[in-house]
């Protein structure tokens, strides 16, 4: 019994953690932040081969560029360097969309990036960008979405989920 309560406990801490430590509505001015996530893409937006896949968009709101160089993102909380950005930088007032299906591929020449992970519909999880000291500079925390239903942060810093069937603004 006692295990039990001591269980549930920690399955409290650990969501009321998440709640106070989602981040990225909260600096969603100031830094580079996540700003959509589609986690059942079938037929919204296509990658380069023309397949349709999870993905990932960044948004930098602020009057300066920002080098991504050794920046991460993951869907791991235990493995912070998941993906690890090459030298790129997103400008100020940009968009970056990240292909998110398992199959890492890094073509920043035509801006392509496919992360070596995707996102559970399912389940929902946690989508985390760190800076390159390992920082966390944003936590999603991406709840169970239908298909082709992406769930981001608007303008305003509040999260949404209700931006239905559109492709990432950078598109």
């Amino acid at each position: 019994m006692k295990k039990a309560i001591r269980n549930i406990a920690a399955v409290f801490a650990v969501l009321l953690l998440c709640l106070v430590f989602s981040g990225c509505s909260d600096n969603h001015k100031s830094s580079i932040y996540i700003s959509e996530v589609m986690s059942s893409n079938t037929s919204v937006f296509a990658d380069e081969k023309g397949e349709y896949s999870d993905w990932i968009e960044l948004h930098n709101p602020t009057d300066k560029d920002v080098d991504l160089s050794d920046w991460s993102l993951t869907d791991n909380g235990m493995n912070a360097r998941k993906f690890v950005f090459p030298s790129m930088t997103v400008k100020s007032g940009e968009y970056l969309v990240l292909f998110a299906d398992g199959n890492e591929k890094i073509d920043t020449e035509n801006g392509v990036i496919h992360l070596p992970f995707s996102i559970s519909s399912k389940n929902g999880e946690g989508i985390r960008l760190y800076d390159s000291r390992t920082n966390l500079v944003c936590l999603l925390s991406v709840p169970i979405l239908e298909e082709n239903v992406s769930y981001g942060i608007d303008e305003n810093g509040n999260e949404t989920r209700t931006i239905t069937g559109t492709i990432p603004f950078n598109s």
